[in-house]
């Protein structure tokens, strides 16, 4: 931009865990997933003005549905601008099975 002002990402990660908050960063650091904004924290802190316009990846794990995108939107050709996904947290039973 010629005022000097920083872009804002198009992408958006949401996690509450901070090892893969820390891992998402690595990431996204190192240009293996997009460069985007790390929402640490619960998901229902998030205003809507934080993600629009941008890809969302809310329980964004270790950043792999971005991964995915990148790999699909590489093969169309084009980018992928508008995006939501879930990654469902998935929980153990008790029992350890």
């Amino acid at each position: 931009m010629t005022d000097g002002a920083e872009k804002r990402p198009s992408v958006s990660y949401n996690e509450i865990d901070a090892f893969a908050v820390e891992w998402l960063r690595g990431l996204t650091k190192a240009g293996l997933i997009s460069n985007g904004d790390i929402l640490e924290g619960d998901i229902r802190e998030i205003g809507h003005d934080e993600i629009r316009g941008k890809r969302f990846h809310a329980f964004a794990g270790v950043g792999a549905w971005d991964h995915a995108l990148t790999l699909v939107s590489d093969g169309m050709r084009g980018d992928i601008e508008h995006c939501l996904d879930l990654g469902i947290p998935v929980h153990t039973r008790d029992d350890g099975r």
